[in-house]
């Protein structure tokens, strides 16, 4: 109670919000187990709890307002509110498939992963005189040191605190000179963390509010920093490639995590501005939540729940993820035919069993995590050595004496047999065949376990088309004219439908050169049907 008379009569704090839910429901305990309480203490402490919910929930309502006086007027999306959800997109209208919700957003705030060196900062920043001004700030409040490699996940928010600090910085900047900005960071979700984890997060909202000279206030910095850690975006140069960056957007934080998404969206490069595009990947109702996937929909669910837990803080028990059927499944390794699944109400972060379904034997979950990082580890130091098909078909034919066929480990593996063994565009015409056959198992793979618009499709795609083209040419050379014809034929399909995939995926150079390799290959084709001819 004195906590709450301290906090919430200061309308500014909102750092506490969550817990005066539960110091409300523990006052309402106190009541039903106090001891003969008499009726004026019980009628106090009913007073406090009605107060700390009603205060409470008259916090969120205000956010709630923030929000959509912040993106009022727009005919597809509006925030909508529920107690499971909080604050997030829902579809105005009916949506068609295809239709792009937001077109080209560039995030409010975006930095390099921090620590970064000066000349990295100072091609970050719009000015000298604003790097120097940053640089000095820096200075004063370096940021807290980042865990060491071999400390566990369960220093995800320590870990993504010190490689978001500058992009901290410069969201605390802007929210000091624009108050509806700050209004509409600090709406966003910022919890629940672990108590150890509010503990360090207010340790370095403080160091973060000294750097400011204490323009704002140490809680403020720390409900920052909790709202960054839970909604920050990764920026990739390429395909495939390392996050070189991170990114805010109080826009983009508004969708709402789904394992079976109904939104793609696209998250652009440095060279870009780091521009996001978001298009529904199928039809959606009106009133219906717009929802992304934060983890990779290719993972089984142990992984994704897992790393859900660890990153957004909330517990995934979506139709997907508790599916009897879903794909996350391993054999039992003591009758050899039955299939281990996990109770869909186990907590992803505990230690709890998976059943088979065959005898019934139990296996702990720390064995699966095992299992599944040693797999892992192995395709690591894989991608250290010099390329190997050996290699890589050995570790495939590992993880399937065990996991599903459909299990993201799978189509892993065989996405890097692609990448380090058949490199490139040139292959000879042995390589070219090898490269076709790996191809086409893990497209059939990822068409099966991946949304239907996927980047990685596209790519697989083009390797196909690519591996083709090789083939063509080679059927040409020897005179076979029809075989050739055959082959560019269906090199130019699998581009074309590249092509598609891109262009959806909004990769626009690689959708350009898919198109102009399609085209190249459409030439072929008419010549090589003019000779058989």
């Amino acid at each position: 109670a004195n906590r709450i008379e301290t906090h919430e009569n200061d309308p500014s704090r909102t750092w506490e919000r969550q817990a005066n839910f539960e110091l409300a429901a523990q006052l309402r305990q106190q009541v039903a187990a106090a001891k003969a309480p008499s009726e004026q203490q019980d009628l106090v402490v009913e007073q406090q709890a009605e107060q700390v919910a009603a205060l409470a929930l008259d916090s969120r309502a205000e956010s709630t307002d923030i929000l959509h006086d912040l993106f009022r007027g727009d005919d597809i999306l509006k925030v909508a509110h529920t107690a499971h959800g909080g604050n997030h997109f829902v579809a105005a209208r009916d949506v068609k498939a295809g239709e792009h919700l937001i077109l080209g957003l560039c995030p409010e705030v975006a930095a390099p992963l921090w620590p970064c060196s000066r000349a990295e900062h100072r091609a970050s920043t719009t000015s000298e005189l604003d790097a120097e001004q940053e640089w000095a700030i820096l200075r004063r409040a370096p940021g807290p040191k980042p865990p060491a490699d071999d400390v566990d996940d369960e220093s995800e928010v320590r870990r993504s605190t010190s490689a978001y600090w500058l992009l901290a910085l410069r969201v605390a900047r802007r929210a000091l000179h624009e108050p509806l900005y700050r209004q509409a960071v600090l709406a966003l979700q910022c919890g629940p963390h672990a108590e150890s984890d509010l503990a360090f997060l207010r340790g370095c909202g403080e160091m973060l509010s000294g750097g400011l000279s204490g323009a704002l206030t140490a809680d403020d910095c720390a409900q920052l920093l909790g709202a960054i850690h839970l909604n920050t975006l990764g920026t990739r140069a390429t395909l495939g490639g390392a996050m070189e960056g991170v990114c805010l957007s109080t826009r983009a934080s508004l969708f709402n995590h789904s394992c079976d998404p109904n939104v793609h969206f696209h998250t652009g490069s440095p060279e870009t501005d780091g521009a996001m595009t978001f298009r529904a990947m199928r039809p959606i109702a009106a009133g219906e939540a717009c929802t992304i996937s934060y983890v990779d929909a290719a993972e089984p669910a142990y992984v994704r729940r897992r790393r859900l837990k660890l990153t957004k803080l909330f517990d995934c028990r979506c139709a997907v993820c508790v599916a009897p059927c879903e794909a996350g499944a391993l054999q039992c390794d003591r009758c050899g035919g039955g299939w281990l699944s996990q109770a869909a109400d186990a907590a992803p972060d505990g230690d709890g069993c998976w059943s088979c379904s065959r005898c019934g034997a139990q296996t702990a979950h720390s064995e699966v995590l095992a299992w599944d990082l040693e797999l892992r580890k192995t395709l690591a130091e894989l991608e250290e050595l010099p390329p190997s098909e050996a290699g890589y078909a050995g570790l495939t034919e590992r993880a399937l004496s065990r996991c599903h066929p459909n299990h993201g480990f799978v189509l892993q593996a065989r996405l890097t047999l692609l990448a380090s063994c058949y490199p490139g565009t040139r292959q000879d015409v042995t390589s070219a065949a090898k490269k076709l056959g790996a191809a086409e198992a893990a497209l059939s793979l990822a068409l099966r376990i991946l949304p239907p618009y996927d980047e990685q499709v596209g790519d697989l795609h083009y390797q196909i088309g690519s591996a083709c083209n090789t083939l063509a040419a080679a059927h040409r050379s020897a005179g076979r004219a029809a075989d050739a014809a055959g082959q560019w034929k269906r090199a130019a399909g699998a581009l074309l439908e590249s092509r598609r995939q891109f262009t959806f995926c909004s990769r626009a150079r690689e959708a350009k050169a898919a198109g102009e390799f399609a085209a190249v290959c459409m030439r072929q084709l008419n010549s090589s049907t003019r000779e058989c001819r």
